[in-house]
């Protein structure tokens, strides 16, 4: 695997190790429980709720519909994590997996049958993209990027590669299927674009790596409009033109010491706002279109961050923490403790529900309208993964143990 040059930390591994250093910033930048001072450009702390996570009976918030082992069992670690959110395919009823021991596999929705697999150079640090945009390909094909520096494009229903692309750099993100381009993000802040028909190198754009500590991560670029919006571990968050890569606009959100990167995936509201997270300095929204800064809640270790169906709400997430903020004005709607050491490693929802991914610890589903927690799902060793929701609403995760989980949600 591809290591960064200067000191870095896991992001699963982070929340135990520098959660005094992130409380340590907090409480120099002024922030508090009870304060909403203004700070900067518009930036004010990020409200907690004074309410702690309740004890009261889980509801039927879903129902477990199957599941079934997915990793070998040679050389588990002791404290296993699985990186990589499943991907769906509901024409043909397969969902698909990519594992740390390297193997992409589809299994029937129905079934659970294993219907092929592959191995791939190295680990997978994040999921497998089905690209369903036929009209540019006249098929549709499943893309996987692994930590072996791999992208490689398959056909969904037989696993039979149609073209693959090396890099000496190790893959971090998922990858993003725009117009005729493919777009993944590098262990060493490298954007690269290919074509998506023939896997043939388009443009890409790096950013040198910062010094002293930072996350082992990289952001999933979002695309809109012909642009494409990016954060990296410098704490700029950055404009390209889809086309070209060339550069619209630039914008430093970071200056921290440690800990600036931009690894929460970027998020585009219906207004076409574009929002980042920082490691250390919380949550912005910057106009898509400028950069400019519209409005910033400080809030240090901030990890994760998803927009409602609706593009007018984003949920946030990380150290001990979730909230609702709406995305026009900042405001926050509500805002959640978890218990201590409790760090959401991602965000998904589905029914009415925000479900959070938490390492190690038990998966957290909560209340898209209250914040309030209504259940949790604990399948050994927690779940670091993003959930992935398929069409017809079902839940599919897999867990830090490698087995991968089918959910009914209910409202």
């Amino acid at each position: 695997m591809h290591l960064r040059p200067h000191l870095t930390f896991s992001r699963t591994a982070l929340p135990m190790m520098v959660s005094s250093v992130l409380l340590f910033a907090a409480c120099q930048s002024g922030t508090s429980a009870t304060s909403a001072a203004g700070m900067g450009h518009g930036m004010n702390p990020l409200l907690s709720s004074s309410v702690r996570m309740e004890r009261a009976a889980p509801e039927k918030t879903f129902s477990v519909l199957w599941w079934t082992k997915v990793e070998g069992t040679e050389q588990r670690p002791y404290h296993p994590v699985e990186l990589a959110a499943p991907a769906t395919d509901a024409r043909r009823g397969i969902v698909f997996t990519a594992t740390r021991d390297g193997y992409l596999t589809a299994f029937s929705q129905t079934t659970r049958e294993r219907l092929w697999e592959v191995r791939q150079d190295g680990p997978f640090n994040a999921g497998p993209l089905l690209d369903a945009s036929g009209s540019l390909l006249s098929r549709e094909l499943l893309f996987s990027a692994s930590a072996g520096g791999k992208l490689d494009a398959f056909d969904p229903a037989t696993g039979e590669k149609i073209w693959s692309y090396s890099t000496p750099e190790a893959f971090m993100t998922t990858p993003v299927a725009a117009g005729d381009f493919i777009l993944v993000m590098t262990a060493a802040d490298t954007l690269v674009a290919l074509d998506k028909k023939s896997g043939a190198w388009r443009w890409q754009y790096k950013r040198d790596m910062p010094r002293g500590l930072s996350l082992f991560g990289a952001a999933r670029p979002a695309v809109k409009d012909g642009k494409v919006y990016a954060g990296f571990a410098d704490g700029y968050a950055v404009a390209l033109e889809l086309s070209s890569g060339a550069l619209v606009w630039e914008k430093e959100l970071s200056r921290a010491r440690a800990f600036r990167d931009l690894d929460a995936s970027p998020v585009i509201d219906a207004q076409g706002n574009v929002l980042f997270t920082s490691g250390s300095d919380g949550l912005f929204c910057l106009d898509g279109a400028t950069g400019d800064i519209k409005w910033s809640h400080l809030r240090p270790g901030l990890t994760a961050a998803i927009l409602n169906a609706a593009g007018d709400r984003v949920f946030v997430g990380g150290q001990s923490f979730v909230a609702m903020l709406e995305t026009g004005s900042g405001r926050v709607r509500w805002a959640r403790d978890l218990r201590t050491g409790t760090a959401v490693t991602a965000l998904a929802n589905a029914n009415g529900q925000l479900i959070a991914s938490c390492g190690a610890e038990p998966m957290i589903f909560i209340e898209e309208e209250t914040g309030r927690i209504r259940r949790e799902f604990q399948p050994g060793h927690g779940v670091t993964a993003p959930a992935s929701v398929s069409e017809d609403g079902d839940l599919f995760i897999l867990s830090n143990r490698g087995y991968l989980y089918a959910l009914a949600i209910h409202p």
